[in-house]
């Protein structure tokens, strides 16, 4: 079944609802989604992506003390599916997913211009 490949933009980043422990109350953030590209293959002017990742920052508290907490977490995604390899790299397409620790998730979500067969 053909799979979309990912390209620039197309990898989503979604914090979790999850607190970083021993916080019960706060809040999850997204840092900017670093992908690393393909040299050379492209698609409608968009560098494919081979892999991605993600510091996503937490910031509450423990709630019956009022005492800050904070943390992060960094998660990486690479191809699962590996169905599309160039030059020696898998690149990521639909479907390739990476949940950390703490429920913080890094996803592809292509448009679809170019796809597996």
């Amino acid at each position: 079944m053909p799979k979309a490949v990912a390209v620039e933009g197309e990898i989503k980043a979604t914090p979790s609802s999850t607190p970083f422990p021993p916080a019960d109350t706060g809040s999850w953030a997204a840092g900017p989604v670093v992908e690393v590209k393909h040299p050379k293959l492209q698609v409608k002017g968009k560098a494919v992506v081979l892999e991605a990742s993600c510091i996503f920052t937490f910031s509450g508290s423990v709630s019956s003390t009022g005492v800050p907490v904070t943390g992060s977490e960094q998660v990486k995604l690479s191809p699962t599916t590996k169905v599309l390899l160039k030059s020696s790299k898998y690149v990521l397409v639909d479907g390739d997913m990476q949940i950390g620790q703490f429920g913080n998730q890094l996803a592809t979500a292509p448009t679809g211009h170019l796809s597996t067969d």
